[in-house]
């Protein structure tokens, strides 16, 4: 039972940080709301953190993608 709510949970993770991070990636400052005429300072970190979250994202997707992943992985 626990080894399935890990593989959910790292499913929601996954995907959840992936469309967080493609959506700052791309959209930059655009993507927070009431930043949409920032500077370039505030676009840079938009995009960064955008690049960290998908990163994130892919990382739970790739990392436990085997059929029982533990809960240290987890963690």
């Amino acid at each position: 039972m626990q080894h399935r709510i890990l593989r959910w949970l790292r499913l929601v993770m996954g995907v959840a940080s992936i469309a967080i991070g493609a959506t700052h990636l791309v959209a930059g400052s655009a993507s927070v709301p009431g930043e949409s005429f920032a500077d370039a300072t505030v676009d840079s970190r938009e995009r960064f953190y955008g690049a960290i979250f998908l990163g994130y994202g892919v990382a739970w997707c790739t990392r436990l993608n085997g059929p029982r992943p533990q809960a240290p992985e987890v963690r």
